[in-house]
């Protein structure tokens, strides 16, 4: 066996009954497991085990003599095919003691404690017997439960316990009470164990090793097929998901996980690269977690689908509605929000055939009720980023499935989701996997290019090395989407093949839903190109300006700008005035000048008590301020200034403005509106998704000749 650091973060691995059913199964979880990594193992009866034990104690005498004879022949049948001849001999010898010994008088919960107690030991031998260094340990030993209705504690002796080297073969699910007496910890006990010795040990992650693939947007049974699996959810959501009683979790599993930042992945054996993994923080699904049936006797006639928040469920339960509009025997059901819920009355919950087409609903299906998807063009959309701003355009590009496809005569296909760290790649079939950027792109471009029309990157991010990618992507063939200055700002001459290929779109890079981008290029292509501008372009800065005009308290505004959103923790990402830079460099080469960061005089707005100041010397002389950008061929500078009131500059809110000069003879041309926010920033670039593909579809020029 290999040598381990006793310092290492160690893995608790949980093996669920159906993993460990018989020796096959225990044979093929355990070649799964990376040894090198000194896991802790906590490991069920095998499946069914415990209903047998439970129905044994019912019985008396020879009754029970008999019912755990059955019991006795399976976990024979196990070591007989799983461990050597002697190590068989020894196992059953100590098993038929007990039995004969205590079988008979012994409490229920000291009898079902006997699956875990007989499993631990069997697999604990065999992996000593292929060669691991690996022991059994009675959880009763540490896991204290005094009520059913408290939360289980792990003690002291737990340090004890798991003090000898090697692997530690630990019971899940049962327990003891103040008085020594053994407990359980209810159905599916065992993802309890095993979350809380993660939290005791502060452990590298736990995996919950099961029947399961993951978590899955309904339960298979139900739906008839397995459904899309949910790659990544926060601890809330898991929570949520363990409370509905899918019997994926045991309910007060996510609680110590989440106290102790330890995160959790669930998966089949062997299928760790297609876990749902379990952290701190994530943004999806933004579907909702699936669709549960209530089975509480009082609500059998409603179905439920669990979101993220108040704002989703509100956003999401009208746009349910109408896709149900498609289904004739489900148009009659009735969506409504309640909380972070979504409720949908249903006078069968039951029936199989509205579980599927309640689903197809809400996540999509591979072919529409009544039309044949494959005559649609079809387009792989990635998203970067799955932040805010990306989230809100998952959730348009989810909710608005249905009416792309009868407006545009499209067939949109969300295929990844990309962010820092993980890569999710969403398979034809709805599966989907974490895997890395690298991995998604072999993926496609492996796939039959006859299979898509075109693939469209969608930025949501603020990374230069995505920004980076832009150029390529065009080159490759690929529309994209981007709402990240940086490509169109930087200091190099790439911005030139941008801003001009007609599968790149950056509206949402300047002004966030308003037509600034637009005006500009139709300006410049009429030519009646601007002779220069003054600009509001910074939504956040003019909320906390405007707020200040009320107030004059910079640290009051600033929170309240902070906790809507607008603002950054760290201030001065926002006010240094570099984001409004970029914001002006792009106008003014959308305008033919090649301007570069060199060309900026920027003049970073001013905080606190100096701020305050400003803004009580401009109401003294009923002024104004604005944070201003200006923009004359060859120079762009950015100041704080203090302009008169009625000035159509001056605008509320997080709402942005722009005055764009057009010579002596014309009269400037005012735009004003919103420009910044999470919902108008989404809009823009969904806008543009739509506008650029079905451009580039209807257009002589195919994509390929246009990456040309």
């Amino acid at each position: 066996m290999s040598k381990r650091s006793k310092n290492r973060q160690r893995p608790v691995i949980k093996l669920g009954g159906a993993t460990v059913a018989d020796a096959g199964s225990i044979r093929n979880t355990l070649s799964g497991i990376d040894w090198e990594e000194n896991p802790l193992l906590v490991v069920s009866a095998p499946a069914g085990i415990t209903d047998q034990l439970i129905d044994s104690h019912a019985l008396e005498g020879r009754n029970r003599r008999q019912a755990l004879r059955s019991v006795r022949s399976h976990f024979a049948n196990i070591a007989t095919n799983l461990i050597s001849a002697g190590s068989v001999s020894d196992y059953l010898t100590a098993l038929d003691h007990w039995l004969e010994q205590q079988a008979l008088t012994a409490s229920e919960h000291r009898l079902v404690a006997r699956g875990e107690l007989w499993n631990s030991i069997l697999i604990a031998t065999y992996l000593c017997e292929q060669g691991q260094s690996a022991y059994a340990v009675d959880a009763r030993k540490f896991v204290l439960l005094e009520r059913s209705d408290q939360d289980a504690v792990i003690t002291d002796a737990i340090t004890t316990c798991l003090a000898p080297q090697g692997i530690p073969v630990i019971t899940g699910f049962i327990a003891r009470d103040r008085l020594r007496r053994s407990t359980t910890l209810g159905r599916d006990g065992s993802d309890y164990t095993a979350a809380l010795i993660a939290a005791r040990i502060a452990a590298s992650r736990v995996d919950f090793i099961t029947s399961t693939r993951g978590i899955r947007s309904a339960d298979p049974d139900l739906l008839g097929t397995d459904g899309l699996r949910i790659p990544v959810v926060d601890y809330a959501a898991a929570g949520t998901i363990a409370e509905l009683g899918r019997g994926v979790l045991h309910p007060r599993t996510i609680s110590p996980l989440q106290q102790s930042a330890v995160a959790a992945r669930i998966f089949q054996p062997g299928q760790a690269d297609c876990a749902t993994h379990i952290v701190a923080d994530a943004s999806w699904p933004v579907l909702g977690l699936g669709i549960f049936t209530r089975t509480d006797g009082i609500h059998a006639d409603q179905i439920l689908l669990p979101t993220a928040s108040p704002a989703i469920a509100e956003r999401l339960a009208p746009a349910l509605q109408h896709n149900l509009q498609h289904y004739p025997k489900l148009n009659a059901l009735h969506c409504r929000a309640v909380n972070s819920q979504i409720q949908v009355s249903c006078p069968q919950p039951e029936s199989n055939l509205s579980i599927r087409a309640l689903h197809d609903a809400l996540y999509g299906s591979r072919l529409h009720p009544n039309t044949d998807d494959t005559a649609l063009p079809r387009i792989n959309v990635l998203l970067y980023g799955p932040g805010k701003v990306g989230t809100a355009v998952l959730e348009r590009l989810c909710q608005q499935k249905w009416l792309v496809r009868q407006q545009h005569d499209l067939d949109l296909r969300l295929r990844a989701v990309i962010n820092s760290r993980q890569a999710w790649l969403l398979s034809e079939n709805g599966q989907s996997h974490a895997t890395d950027s690298q991995a998604v792109w072999q993926q496609l471009n492996n796939e039959n290019p006859l299979d898509t029309d075109l693939t469209v990157v969608i930025d949501t991010t603020a990374a230069g090395e995505v920004a980076a990618m832009h150029h390529r992507w065009l080159c490759q063939g690929h529309a994209v989407i981007t709402a990240n200055k940086l490509s169109l700002s930087a200091d190099d001459s790439a911005y030139l093949d941008l801003q001009s290929h007609p599968l790149y779109a950056a509206s949402a890079t300047v002004g966030a839903g308003l037509p600034i981008i637009a005006t500009m290029q139709n300006l410049q292509q009429a030519g009646q190109t601007p002779s220069g501008f003054t600009a509001v372009l910074s939504g956040s800065i003019n909320f906390l300006l405007d707020r200040m005009q009320q107030c004059s308290d910079y640290t009051a505004a600033l929170k309240q700008a902070q906790l809507l959103g607008l603002v950054e923790p760290d201030p001065q990402a926002d006010l240094s005035g570099l984001d409004i830079a970029r914001k002006s460099i792009i106008l003014a080469r959308l305008l033919g000048d090649r301007l570069c960061t060199a060309n900026v005089d920027c003049q970073p707005l001013p905080s606190g008590p100096l701020l305050e100041q400003h803004v009580i010397d401009a109401r003294k002389q009923q002024r104004r301020l604005a944070y201003l950008t200006s923009w004359e061929p060859g120079k762009i500078k950015i100041r704080l200034e203090s302009i008169a009131a009625d000035n159509p500059l001056i605008v509320s809110g997080v709402n942005n403005a722009i005055r764009i000069d057009q010579g002596p003879d014309t009269d400037p041309l005012f735009i004003t509106g919103p420009g910044a926010g999470i919902n108008v920033t989404a809009d823009a670039v969904y806008r543009d998704l739509l506008l650029t593909v079905t451009q580039a579809l209807h257009s002589n020029r195919s994509p390929t000749a246009m990456a040309a």
